[in-house]
């Protein structure tokens, strides 16, 4: 546990002082209307990417290696870090347009915009996109302890690129977003189950090589 406790605030240590302006800009994303909240949640998985390039510069795997730390931890450190950080943009974009609801008619004097309002269907759509962005970090992370970060940059643009393709069509279907969520549920725990598994294989080779 202690461990893993010291491995997520180094991540974190690094993002505060390094990626602090990407963090407030991700802030204010979630705060406005449309999709810019889908925006700040999707990128919110790209940063354990961002942290294992930082890695690779500062000869982590080698550091790691001579470390009483298990393969599991070290793997497990980055899925939850995405894992944390991308549930917190989620809570922050639900909380925000509850103050929305409730703020805007004190201020205004008048209903909430439709853009703005806070429902039941925005809270399932979030949580779609929590899970669809637990799925995309499920598919990337292997080619990143596999490749290196820097070159895993390119295997999750093109990732990214083919699961929007998917997703504009299925977007159009009539389909309530609650009715979605078991079935989106049960892919990205599958995808995240077999994706550590893979990605502890993988990182276990390079630490034996290092």
């Amino acid at each position: 546990m202690n461990g893993m406790k010291g491995l997520l605030l180094k991540d974190f240590y690094f993002l505060q002082r390094h990626m602090r302006v990407y963090l407030l800009l991700m802030l204010v994303f979630v705060l406005l209307p449309g999709a810019m909240p889908l925006m700040a949640v999707i990128y919110s998985v790209m940063l354990p990417i961002t942290v294992l390039a930082y890695d690779d510069n500062a000869k982590w795997p080698e550091l790691a290696a001579m470390l009483p730390l298990s393969t599991r931890t070290l793997v497990f450190s980055k899925y939850l870090l995405g894992y944390l950080l991308s549930a917190c943009f989620v809570l922050l974009a639900v909380l925000a347009r509850a103050a929305y609801q409730v703020g805007w008619p004190l201020v205004t004097g008048g209903p909430v915009d439709n853009d703005f309002a806070f429902s039941g269907d925005f809270v399932s759509f979030m949580l779609l996109i929590w899970l669809g962005s637990l799925a995309l970090l499920a598919l990337n992370l292997p080619l990143m302890f596999r490749l290196g970060a820097e070159k895993g940059r390119l295997a999750f643009v093109l990732t990214l690129g083919v699961l929007f393709g998917i997703s504009i069509p299925l977007s159009s279907l009539p389909i309530p977003t609650g009715a979605l969520l078991p079935g989106v549920l049960l892919v990205a725990v599958a995808l995240n189950a077999a994706s550590y598994l893979i990605s502890v294989r993988l990182y276990d080779k390079r630490l034996r090589a290092a």
